[in-house]
């Protein structure tokens, strides 16, 4: 079974019967960040309190950020990357991030923390009720690969 591999000057259409000469043509690198290989959902409401680095989920179509004290506030969207303005923010959701985190062990994984909402930890939360989710693995100090991966709830 051979698997299927999109090249950056593939196209996807969305109708019509000559794609490149259909108003939706679209190659892959129209979707994807030629930085860091990643998609981002831009300009998202966001609550003024997220800061860049922080890892988020949605409240009402809002952008708040997440901990993993419960199984509402842990069902995380990706991480915030840009902050547009104090209530606009872009969020990533797959890939690599940025230079937005400092200090970063690369011998670790994170995991989003239970006692600290936006937070990322190297030590899986341990207190009961809470949530291990893990955000992903550094790819440097200052950035993260993002896999993000719901492990178990604390009894």
């Amino acid at each position: 079974m051979s698997k299927n591999k999109c090249n950056e000057n593939d196209v996807f259409t969305r109708g019509g019967a000559n794609p490149q000469n259909s108003e939706y043509a679209n190659t892959v690198a129209d979707y994807t960040n030629t930085t860091t290989g990643d998609n981002i959902i831009e300009s998202m409401t966001c609550d003024a309190s997220v800061t860049v680095g922080d890892v988020v989920r949605l409240n009402a179509g809002t952008v708040v950020k997440a901990q993993a004290n419960s199984l509402t506030n842990s069902n995380i969207i990706g991480i915030c990357v840009v902050k547009n303005s104090s209530t606009d923010c872009n969020v990533q959701v797959t890939g690599y991030t940025a230079s937005v985190f400092g200090g970063l062990d690369t011998t670790k994984k994170y995991y989003l923390s239970d006692s600290t909402a936006g937070a990322v930890t190297t030590n899986p939360p341990t207190a009961s009720g809470s949530y291990v989710i893990r955000i992903g693995t550094p790819r440097s100090t200052s950035s993260i690969i993002i896999q993000i991966e719901r492990v178990v709830k604390r009894a």
